[in-house]
């Protein structure tokens, strides 16, 4: 039985040690692609999880080398997974959110710094311009919000920020489809939460209502949408409503969702 033992033992150890070996070999395959088709696979991985982000960098020596050196990479990271706030993160992340900082990546600062200071610290002039700015290099939960933002503001119904507003949230749901606008509200949730709590009271502006764009006004309109707390219901008549009306509804959810987050701290 001893024997037996060590036979299975010495099986499983070569076996490791196999397996090292072709880790650290480069890939046939990854090899044979064109260098920039490697970088859009990488970027796409890294603008969806820093953690699968780091995983492919240890399973291949191109896909390592590539994220040590492209400054594109670091463009695309998705930061989701650092802390907001400076003093919570160590001097290796710190040296990391720099490099993206430097490379251009429009989560850092940009949107990050943009929701803090929009909504944590009040600084909304400051906090709408980084929000802006990272919005025009197509971040999408920034732009989410610049268009929210805009629905928010103006004196009267349907003015030129409002107008700006609907253009917006419109053309941003038209372009992602509702896969990707749920993941841009939970990504919006998640960050806005993170911010809130330093200023248990800062809730956004409120709720705005505006008028339909149609002579006969959308039905659903007139009921106000309700709570719409789950995010299928924001999407689910965009067939049938108007500009105005599937805004109004991204506002409705937007304003709710900041009360429920006041509601959970008192």
């Amino acid at each position: 039985m001893g024997a037996l033992k060590a036979k299975k033992t010495t099986k499983y150890k070569r076996s490791s040690r196999r397996l090292d070996h072709e880790d650290q070999c480069y890939c046939p395959k990854l090899v044979s692609l064109p260098r920039d088709m490697l970088m859009e696979i990488l970027a796409r991985v890294a603008s969806a999880s820093f953690t699968d982000l780091f995983n492919a960098k240890i399973s291949c020596k191109e896909f390592l080398e590539l994220a040590e050196e492209e400054d594109s990479i670091f463009q695309h990271v998705s930061l989701e997974k650092f802390s907001v706030f400076p003093w919570n993160i160590s001097g290796e992340a710190s040296s990391f959110l720099k490099r993206c900082k430097d490379c251009g990546n429009p989560e850092s600062p940009l949107y990050r710094q943009g929701m803090i200071s929009y909504f944590s610290y009040r600084m909304t002039e400051v906090g709408f311009e980084y929000l802006k700015k990272s919005a025009e290099k197509e971040h999408v939960e920034a732009t989410y919000v610049n268009g929210i933002i805009l629905l928010c503001s103006g004196d009267h119904d349907q003015s030129k920020q409002q107008q700006a507003g609907i253009k917006i949230l419109s053309s941003l749901k038209a372009k992602s489809g509702r896969s990707r606008m749920k993941e841009c509200r939970d990504k919006v949730r998640t960050m806005l939460w993170r911010s809130m709590w330093w200023f248990k009271n800062n809730s956004f502006g409120k709720q705005q209502v505006l008028s339909c764009s149609r002579k006969e006004p959308c039905k659903l309109q007139i009921k106000r949408n309700g709570w719409l707390s789950i995010d299928e219901l924001v999407d689910e008549y965009d067939d049938i409503l108007c500009e105005t009306c599937r805004s109004n509804r991204e506002v409705t959810w937007f304003y709710y969702m900041q009360h429920a987050w006041n509601w959970r701290l008192f």
